[in-house]
């Protein structure tokens, strides 16, 4: 990915990322507490760990089907702050 694309797509793949990191985060903490009684910390933690996703396989088939460039640039974009975001989430639930 080249820094030009990133640069103009970082905006909207930043929204992204953190808003997947929350939704995920919240959505399996409250699913583990609610279902499973598993305490709130460890909940959220859980989801925060699960909210880094990998895209590669996503971008494999954006490539063999010729997706367009903004579409795979945002993936990328959004793939490589994702994992920077749940990171944080996953340290600031930490401490």
């Amino acid at each position: 990915m080249r820094w030009a694309d990133l640069q103009r797509e970082l905006w909207p793949s930043s929204l992204f990322a953190v808003g997947s990191v929350l939704i995920t985060l919240v959505g399996v903490g409250w699913g583990l507490h609610q279902w499973m009684h598993v305490p709130w910390t460890t909940a959220l933690l859980t989801g925060a760990g699960l909210a880094a996703t990998d895209s590669a396989s996503v971008l494999g088939v954006f490539r063999e089907v010729g997706a367009g460039q903004r579409l795979t640039t945002l993936l990328e974009g959004e793939s490589l702050l994702n994992d920077g975001a749940a990171v944080v989430a996953f340290s600031v639930l930490l401490e």
